[in-house]
């Protein structure tokens, strides 16, 4: 994959969203204001921030971009603003440093430059660098994310429970995996929306 685009900041970037089950069909004289979002599983989609605004179909159009072309270039930004001489920066700390309710728990807090962590999720291509850079530092052990706020991202052994319960939940509760590329919830796990017609930064 060769990805080569401006360095910061973000003209476009990917945004993790929880699908909201009870959402209806957009009339078409609603679609263009409607914020952009493209389905990433039956859990979670992907919504799109021009700037710091969530984009609509409308601001999409308004660049001469597909919805999908807007995606793909929010992505490869992604990517470009995390490259260094040594190869894609992420930045990873015990979550204990987060909060010291996680202190003894194999968990970790992962933040990434440019954006908001949980951005890495929301499009294959980031999310499958940044799962085999956590699987490499786990000597090969799958991890499982949670994604509680937009700008919070932890990361532990699939099967641990995290507790995260001194985190207001903005975002989604329950553990995420990593499926060729996309998330989504683990059996028996069931997302709690955060309600928001537009997605957050």
């Amino acid at each position: 994959m060769t990805i080569a685009l401006a360095s910061p900041p973000l003209l476009l970037r990917p945004s993790l969203l929880l699908r909201q089950s009870e959402e209806g069909p957009l009339l078409d004289e609603a679609y263009g204001r409607a914020p952009a979002a493209i389905m990433l599983s039956r859990d979670f989609a992907s919504g799109l921030f021009l700037g710091e605004q969530p984009a609509a179909h409308d601001d999409i159009a308004a660049l001469g971009m597909s919805l999908h072309q807007a995606w793909d270039r929010s992505a490869a930004q992604l990517l470009s603003t995390a490259q260094r001489t040594q190869g894609t920066q992420f930045r990873t700390r015990a979550a204990s440093a987060l909060h010291p309710h996680f202190r003894g728990q194999p968990v970790w807090q992962v933040d990434c430059p440019g954006s908001p962590a949980t951005a890495w999720l929301a499009h294959p291509y980031p999310f499958t660098v940044l799962h085999r850079h956590l699987t490499s530092l786990g000597s090969g052990a799958q991890p499982w994310y949670f994604a509680p706020r937009p700008d919070i991202l932890l990361a532990a052994p699939q099967g641990t429970e995290v507790d995260l319960s001194v985190i207001p939940v903005r975002l989604c509760a329950h553990p995420i995996g990593y499926r060729h590329g996309f998330p989504t919830l683990f059996p028996g796990s069931v997302g709690r929306s955060v309600g928001h017609s537009r997605p957050q930064g």
